[in-house]
């Protein structure tokens, strides 16, 4: 599933034209219906398109920071 996710991300991305785009936020762990996971290897998808395309990338910890996931912050699940 993450490949296509992040297949029709950057499908997106061309449709749009990536010097149209600047940042691509989203959560790390989304919490407004419980904690649900990102799809292993996403984070670091989208890492490497917004590098690609020099896009910025945030990741909003609003829910998922400060311990709450087990890690300081949520995205410190990701290995990238």
């Amino acid at each position: 599933i993450t490949s296509q996710c992040l297949t029709l991300l950057n499908e997106q991305l061309m449709y749009e034209g990536p010097g149209n785009v600047a940042a691509i936020a989203l959560e790390s762990h989304g919490g407004s219906s419980g904690t649900v996971k990102l799809p292993k290897g996403y984070l670091e998808g989208v890492r490497a398109l917004c590098d690609a395309h020099g896009i910025v990338m945030v990741v909003d910890e609003a829910a998922a920071g400060f311990g709450h996931t087990g890690e300081l912050f949520g995205f410190m699940h990701s290995p990238g």
